[in-house]
C-alpha cells in the first residue's frame, strides 16, 4: 500500500497519526484512539483501523450515577486485517470493569499448537510421504476417529483441568485416545489457565448430561474449515541458544496444528453474545458495531462459560495429537513418540491486571511466554520466546495475516507464491487456494516488526514439507 495514500485518506476522516515508539498512534476527532504496529512493508488496511476505531468507543451504557468505565485500549498487530464480523483480526483491547462477548466471537480458543517428533528427520518425511498421505487423510480430511468419551470425563476437562481430562482419556485406552503418550498428558497439565475459568454452566448438555453413556462429539477431533491445518515440517534454523534447551535443531521433523473449539465454541459464544444483548438497557440507542459489553457478575460468569470453549480446543488439540500419533505410526511403520512444545490461544479474553484483555487474531505474549506465528501454507513459520510489550499489551500476532479474502484469493492469479515441498493433502482444492502464501501478508515482514520492536525473540523458523486442509 502507497503510505502517503494512506496517512491522507485518514486525514480525510479525521484521524491524525503519530509516533509511539515503533508504534504507531491513531486518534479520532471524538477521542477514540488505538495503537498498531505496522508490518515492516507498510501499513495495514484502512479497514481495519476503522473497525478498530469503532471498538474503541464501546462502552457500558451508563448507570443510574450517569457513570461509564473508561473505554478500552487498544492495539493492533502487524498482521491485522479486517474482520467479517465487524471486529479487525489481530486485535487487543484492555478494558476496565467490562468486557464484549463480540470481540471473541464464536471460534474460541482458536490455536496452534507444536509438536517436535522426536527420532525424525525431514529427510525421512519427505520420503515416506507417499505411505503417510493416505493416513493423514483418513484422519485428517475424512475425520476417521474412534474417541469415545463420557460425561464425567468432560465434567473433569471443564470442573478441573485439561490435564485431569487427558488422564481419564489415557487410562482408559479406549480407541484412538491410546495414542496420548504420558508428554501430551504432562503438556495439558502445564497449560496456563490465568484467567480461564471454571464451570460448565454454559458448557453443551449434549457433553455433559450425566444419564448418557458414551458420547462421540461430533466435532471433537476434527480440525475445522477456513484457516485451519494440520503441517508436517522441520526446523529449518535455529535463531538462538534456546532451541537447544527446547530439544531443536535443524532438520529435525515437527508437527503444527490449527484449530479450535469447533461447534462448542460456536454454541458458547453465540449464547454470550445473546446474553449481553439482552442485558442492554431497554430504551438506549444499541452500541455502534453491536458491541454489546458485559460488566459485573454477570461478566465473570460469562467468562466462566468462555473457559468451557477454551477447554473443550484443548481438548480437541489433545485428540488431534492422538490422531496424527496414529497416522504418523501407520506411514512410517514405527510408533512415533510426539512431544508438544507449545500451545497458544487466539480469540479468547483474560482478567489480567484487574482489567478484561480481549485477543482477536493476537495470542498472549507476556514476558517469557512462548509464541507460535504461522506463515501461510508453503511459507516458514516462527517459534519465538516473549519479551513482555507494554506497547503491544502483552500480545503478539497469530500468523502472517490475510492480505486476500477467501473469495479473492480463489480467483486470483498472480501474486506472491511459495512452492509446496509436495502437493497438500486435501479433499477440496479450493480450500488450498485460498490458504496460498498470495493470500497471505509476508511472514518475514511480519516477524521483523514484531523482533524489531521488542515483543519477541526468534528461537527457530520451521519450513513446511506437507500441508494438511479438511
Amino acid at each position: 500500500m502507497n503510505t502517503d495514500r494512506f496517512f491522507k485518506a485518514l486525514s480525510r476522516q479525521g484521524i491524525t497519526a503519530s509516533r509511539e515508539g515503533d508504534f504507531w498512534r491513531f486518534d479520532a476527532e471524538d477521542g477514540a484512539q488505538i495503537r498498531a504496529l505496522f508490518p515492516t512493508d507498510g501499513p495495514i488496511e484502512i479497514k481495519a483501523l476503522q473497525q478498530a476505531m469503532i471498538f474503541a468507543r464501546a462502552r457500558p451504557a451508563p448507570d443510574a450515577n450517569g457513570d461509564q468505565p473508561p473505554a478500552a485500549e487498544i492495539c493492533l498487530a502487524p498482521d491485522a486485517h479486517p474482520g467479517s464480523k465487524g471486529t479487525p483480526v489481530g486485535l487487543t483491547a484492555r478494558a476496565k470493569g467490562f468486557w464484549l462477548p463480540s470481540a471473541i466471537g464464536t471460534d474460541i480458543n482458536c490455536g496452534m499448537r507444536l509438536f517436535a517428533l522426536d527420532g525424525v528427520d525431514a529427510a525421512e518425511l519427505q520420503e515416506r510421504l507417499p505411505a503417510l498421505r493416505e493416513p493423514l487423510r483418513r484422519a485428517f480430511c475424512d475425520a476417521q476417529r474412534n474417541l469415545p468419551a463420557r460425561p464425567a470425563d468432560f465434567k473433569a476437562l471443564f470442573e478441573e483441568t485439561p490435564g485431569a481430562f487427558a488422564r481419564r482419556m489415557r487410562s482408559g485406552g479406549e480407541g484412538d485416545w491410546r495414542h496420548v503418550s504420558e508428554s501430551m498428558e504432562r503438556f495439558e497439565d502445564a497449560l496456563d489457565l490465568q484467567g480461564v475459568g471454571r464451570g460448565s454452566r454454559l458448557a453443551p448438555p449434549w457433553l455433559t448430561d450425566a444419564s448418557r453413556g458414551v458420547v462421540r462429539d461430533p466435532s471433537l477431533g476434527t480440525l475445522g474449515s477456513g484457516n485451519h491445518f494440520l503441517e508436517l515440517g522441520a526446523v529449518d534454523q535455529v535463531l538462538s541458544r534456546e532451541a537447544r534447551a527446547l530439544g531443536l535443531k535443524p532438520g529435525m521433523a515437527t508437527a503444527l496444528l490449527h484449530t479450535g473449539s469447533r461447534e462448542v465454541g460456536f454454541h458458547v459464544g453465540s449464547r454470550l453474545m445473546d446474553w449481553a444483548r439482552e442485558l442492554w438497557p431497554a430504551g438506549v440507542a444499541w452500541p455502534e458495531g453491536d458491541h454489546f459489553p458485559m460488566m459485573g457478575a454477570p461478566a465473570r460468569e460469562a467468562l466462566n462459560g468462555l473457559g468451557a470453549a477454551a477447554r473443550f480446543a484443548w481438548a480437541n488439540r489433545l485428540a488431534l495429537g492422538a490422531l496424527l500419533s496414529r497416522a504418523l505410526g501407520e506411514g512410517l511403520g514405527r510408533e512415533i513418540q510426539i512431544r508438544p512444545l507449545a500451545d497458544c490461544a487466539h480469540n479468547m479474553c483474560f482478567e489480567e491486571g484487574g482489567c478484561f484483555v480481549h485477543r482477536k487474531g493476537a495470542q498472549k505474549a507476556r514476558l517469557g511466554d512462548l509464541a507460535i506465528t504461522p506463515g501461510s501454507m508453503g511459507d516458514r513459520s516462527y517459534l519465538g520466546r516473549c519479551l513482555g510489550s507494554s506497547l503491544a499489551l502483552d500480545s503478539a500476532a497469530h500468523g502472517a495475516g490475510r492480505a486476500l479474502s477467501r473469495g479473492q484469493a480463489a480467483h486470483a492469479s498472480e501474486g506472491r507464491d511459495i512452492p509446496f515441498a509436495s502437493a497438500p493433502v486435501a479433499n477440496d482444492p479450493r480450500r488450498v487456494k485460498e490458504e496460498a502464501p498470495r493470500a497471505y501478508k509476508d511472514i518475514e515482514a511480519v516477524m521483523k516488526s514484531q523482533v524489531d520492536a521488542g515483543v519477541l525473540a526468534s528461537i527457530a523458523s520451521l519450513r513446511p514439507i506437507v500441508s494438511v486442509k479438511a
